[in-house]
């Protein structure tokens, strides 16, 4: 009897260290983000001669400068979100954040960059989520 009710506080306890692991890890994710985001502000604001920041184009996490730069960013915001998005709101959210991408629509100009991420999955018109690792 004393071995069952043991395991079970244990259990108990695991359950507990799971979902405090789980705030922990989004908590860095989030935190990773902005980091990169504001590497990416200050680098391009260092650029501009240190006058104000008007218009930011997405900064690059490992200073490639290429599409996968933007589709990684999309992939951090959705994983963070944790529901499907359409690409708008995406687009809306980061620029919001100072992140700006180019074009007629930049928007769509941002869609073409990830929507044949394989990181991730179309569940409906311009609607994606992060494929489950």
């Amino acid at each position: 009897m004393q071995a069952r009710k043991r395991l079970e506080q244990l259990e108990d306890y695991m359950q507990g260290l799971d979902a405090q692991l789980a705030e922990l890890q989004s908590d860095r994710s989030k935190t990773a983000l902005m980091i990169r985001h504001l590497r990416g502000l200050l680098s391009v604001h260092a650029e501009e001669g240190g006058g104000a920041l008007t218009q930011v184009l997405l900064p690059s996490a490992g200073g490639r400068g290429d599409r996968g730069d933007d589709a990684d960013q999309v992939v951090e915001y959705l994983k963070m979100r944790g529901e499907a998005t359409h690409y708008r709101k995406i687009y809306d959210d980061l620029k919001r954040q100072g992140i700006v991408a180019g074009g007629k629509d930049p928007a769509l100009t941002l869609l073409s960059r990830y929507y044949n991420d394989g990181r991730l999955i179309r569940v409906g018109r311009g609607t994606y989520i992060v494929k489950p690792e």
